[in-house]
C-alpha cells in the first residue's frame, strides 16, 4: 500500500522486529557510536549519507537506504556505489514514478539489492499527515517533506521496536551533514529553510517528530 517493488509492483510486506534509523546530522561526529549502531539487526540510512571514512562515528552496516528524488544523482554517482555492497533494500521517495528506471542497473551490479518505491498513495497520505499535525496544507505552505519525515514514517509502519540516533538539533552549531565539506551549521540551515518561500520546514517537522516519539514509542538516543 505505502511501498511497492520497483519491478513488479508487489507490496513491501516486511515487518522488522528492531531497527535504528541513523540520521545525517553533524551531531554524530566524534561521538564514536559505531559499536552501538552496528549492534542493531537493521540499520536504516538516508540519501547519500556514507559509512566509508566515517565508520567510527556512524558504523559500517546498512540494511535499508531511503532516498529522496533530489539525492538520486548523488547515490548513483560511481564513487558512491560501494555503499550498496552490503545494502539489502533501497526505497525511493519521489513524485515522479519514472525515476524508478534510473535504478535498474543497480540490480545488475548488486543482485541481492531489493529496489522499492513509495507509492503515490504514500505521498498523498503524508501530505494529509502534514496537514493533520501542522494545520497547514503542505503544498500551499511551500513545504518540502524531508527524507527524515519519510524515514520516520517507514520506521513507524514497518518496524516494531523503533530507535533513532543522529537526527539533528542536539548541538545547534554542528554541521548540517556529518559528511558535508561545508561548515554551514544545522541551526543556520534550519532557520534559512523555515523562513524561505519554498523549502524544508525542519523546525516545524521536529515539532511533529516530538509528538511521534510519544505517540508511536520511538526511542531517541542522545549523543
Amino acid at each position: 500500500m505505502f511501498i511497492q517493488n520497483m519491478k513488479n509492483n508487489e507490496d513491501f510486506k516486511y515487518k522488522f522486529e528492531k531497527a535504528i534509523l541513523v540520521g545525517s546530522s553533524g551531531d554524530l561526529l566524534n561521538k564514536e557510536s559505531s559499536d552501538f549502531i552496528n549492534s542493531f539487526p537493521v540499520v536504516i540510512r538516508m540519501n547519500d549519507s556514507p559509512i566509508y571514512n566515517f565508520e567510527k562515528d556512524v558504523g559500517n552496516k546498512t540494511t535499508i537506504r531511503i532516498v529522496n528524488f533530489k539525492a538520486i544523482g548523488n547515490v548513483l554517482n560511481p564513487n558512491f556505489l560501494k555503499e550498496f555492497v552490503n545494502t539489502e533494500y533501497l526505497i525511493l521517495c519521489t513524485n515522479n514514478h519514472n525515476d524508478r528506471y534510473k535504478f535498474q542497473h543497480l540490480s545488475r551490479l548488486f543482485p541481492k539489492l531489493k529496489l522499492y518505491i513509495f507509492t503515490p498513495y504514500a505521498i498523498e497520505y503524508n501530505d494529509k499527515l502534514f496537514l493533520k499535525y501542522t494545520k497547514r496544507p503542505r503544498k500551499q505552505s511551500g513545504s518540502w517533506i524531508t527524507t527524515g519525515w519519510m524515514s520516520l514514517f517507514f520506521l513507524i509502519n514497518y518496524v516494531k521496536e523503533k530507535h533513532i540516533i543522529g537526527f539533528g538539533g542536539e548541538y545547534p552549531n554542528s554541521k548540517y551533514h556529518y559528511y558535508s565539506k561545508s561548515n554551514l551549521t544545522q541551526k543556520s540551515y534550519y532557520i534559512q529553510h523555515e523562513t524561505s518561500s519554498n523549502g524544508h520546514r525542519f523546525i516545524t517537522e521536529k515539532d511533529v517528530f516530538v509528538k511521534w516519539i510519544q505517540e508511536f514509542n520511538l526511542i531517541f538516543h542522545k549523543l
